[in-house]
Order: structure tokens, then sequence, then C-alpha cells
């Protein structure tokens, strides 16, 4: 798994907006990456060294948590270390040196950094590769490859990912095929709401029509807006696919047509005295 396919992204932020460089939101952050890390089928995914070691991610936490090579005692950032290093000294350094950690009021010179450097946000990406185990490259049934890593997403990161945040320190993330599964399982979720308008709708269509058939049929004549908006958007206007956002406009849809089914009904009926004969229809449309 040398070749990286998909990025998640996660953004830490503190509620109030406070320093969020200090030792105990950093010991949080480490606690949520480690909790990451350990997920069952993480290890299937991630960026992986020649002994199928998960590489780490690009995180702070490697930094202030860095350890000391016992044979040559450097420094190594790799978040395995017992403690916090000194907070101002790690953020001088990542400040002049790098940035991508620091949201966007750091220094980014040696010479005009802060005496004391804050922050509240920082950021952490955690790369997953393929090929994934059983396959004998990237290009090997890439769907099916990339429909496992859906499955981990939906069945374990997801599901963790949506409970990290706790009250003081917001956990944002995002990612392509993540941030796709956010969406439709958030459109599913609404559609539910969607069916119950659906059934009020046609309970209320029966009271003021009378009738179950009109009101079965006005329904029916509403859903058709679907099928005939999504020929006109993904072929005649050449969309490859209709995303599922645009689903959402089952609620306008209903709410429309059932309010053109009410105005036609009482014209209908208002016009009853104005037709009679062979010739009725035609006068009443």
């Amino acid at each position: 798994q040398n070749v990286v396919k998909w990025f998640i992204k996660l953004i830490y932020a503190t509620s109030d907006g406070s320093n969020i460089f200090t030792p105990k939101n950093l010991e949080r952050i480490r606690d949520i990456e480690q909790r990451f890390m350990g997920l069952p089928r993480y290890q299937d995914f991630c960026l992986a060294k020649s002994n199928r070691e998960c590489e780490l991610p690009l995180s702070v936490v490697n930094y202030f948590f860095a350890s000391e090579d016992p044979k040559t005692g450097d420094i190594v950032p790799n978040g395995r270390g017992g403690q916090v290093l000194p907070v101002q000294a790690i953020l001088a350094s990542l400040g002049s040196k790098n940035t991508y950690f620091l949201d966007r009021y750091f220094g980014v010179s040696a010479q005009g950094l802060q005496a004391a450097l804050q922050g509240n946000i920082t950021r952490s990406v955690f790369r997953f590769a393929m090929p994934l185990r059983g396959f004998n490259g990237p290009e090997d049934r890439p769907r099916d490859q990339e429909a496992m890593f859906r499955a981990f997403i939906e069945e374990e990161m997801y599901p963790f990912l949506v409970t990290a945040s706790s009250l003081d320190l917001k956990v944002y993330y995002y990612g392509n095929i993540l941030q796709s599964y956010e969406v439709q399982s958030t459109v599913w979720h609404d559609a539910r709401f969607a069916s119950g308008s659906l059934i009020f709708i046609f309970c209320y269509l029966v009271a003021h029509l009378r009738s179950g058939r009109l009101a079965l049929f006005a329904l029916f004549c509403i859903a058709l807006s679907f099928p005939l908006a999504y020929v006109l958007y993904c072929l005649v206007y050449g969309h490859g696919r209709m995303i599922a956002i645009n689903f959402l406009a089952l609620f306008v849809v209903l709410g429309v047509g059932a309010d053109d089914v009410f105005v036609l009904a009482d014209v209908w009926r208002h016009s009853r005295p104005y037709g009679t004969g062979e010739m009725a229809l035609a006068r009443r449309l």
C-alpha cells in the first residue's frame, strides 16, 4: 500500500477561540488520533512502509510528542514521546519552518515570530493508499478497492469522527469519499422527512378532493417531475450524473405540486355553474 489514493483531513479548533496549543489540548488531539489509527481496519487501508507498518499522519502530535533516538540522541518527530515537549519552542520551530499545521495568525519568519505563539486551530492529514491486500496494483479493479475503502468509512471511520468532538475541542473532517458519504447520508436522512410530508399531503389531498383516486393520481403527476427533470439534466444538458443533493428539491416539488392541485381543483368546482351541455368541459377549461 504505497500509492497514496485518499486523504482524510482533521481540523481541530477550540470552541471558544482560545489557544489550542496547551498540554491538555495536545493530549486530547493525541488521544483522538491514536484511537483513530486504532480502528479495526485502519491498517488495511493506511499508507504503509515496506514492513506493512502504517506511516504516521502529518500532525503536530509528531512534534510535540517527539521521542529521543537511543542510539544517536536525536529528537525524532514520531509522536511516541511520553510527555509534551516545550510548547513555545516547538511552535517557534513550526512557525518558521512548517506552517502547514498552523493557522494564518502565525508568523512565517524567524525574525517576525511573536514572543508567545498561540492559535485556536490546527490540522492533521491521514493518508490511505493502494493497492489493497488481494490486489495486484492500483489499476487492478480500482472500483472494488474504492468500494472497500468506502465500506471502511461507512462502518468504522464516520461513526468515530462524528463522536470525536468534545465540549471544548471541536473536530472537523473532510475527504473526497468521506464528504460524498456524509452528503448522501444527510440527504437520505432528510428524505425520510420528505416521506412523512408525502403521507401528510396525500391525506390532505384526499380530504380536499374527496377522492382517494384523484389524490393518488395527483401525487403520481407530481412524482413524474423527477424522471423528466433527470432526463433534461443528464441527457439534454449533458451532465454525467444527478448529484444526491439535488434530491432535496423533493420538498419544494411536493409543496408547489400540491398547491397547483388545490388551485386546479378549486377552479374546477367554482366553474361548475358555467358549464352545461356538450361543450361544458371546453368552457370550464
